[in-house]
């Protein structure tokens, strides 16, 4: 059986990729639930608060969803 999304929250991010490449969307959707907000504002201050920060942080978790290994 798969792990609850409460088993889920409590893995590091590595095992919770390693759950993505296997086709989990469990686990990634906590791995966008655990950064997503991170990676949003990290893009803004590289960006200079620009709006495409989101697009940025969005093709950066659809690229780990497609990618993870």
């Amino acid at each position: 059986m798969g792990a609850g999304t409460a088993d889920l929250a409590s893995m590091d991010d590595e095992d919770l990729v390693a759950r993505v490449a296997a086709g989990d969307r469990r686990a990634y959707a906590v791995l966008v639930d655990r950064h997503l907000d991170r990676t949003v504002a990290v893009a803004r201050r590289l960006l200079n608060g620009s709006a495409e920060a989101e697009d940025v942080a969005q093709e950066a978790f659809l690229r780990l969803w497609r990618h993870a290994d």
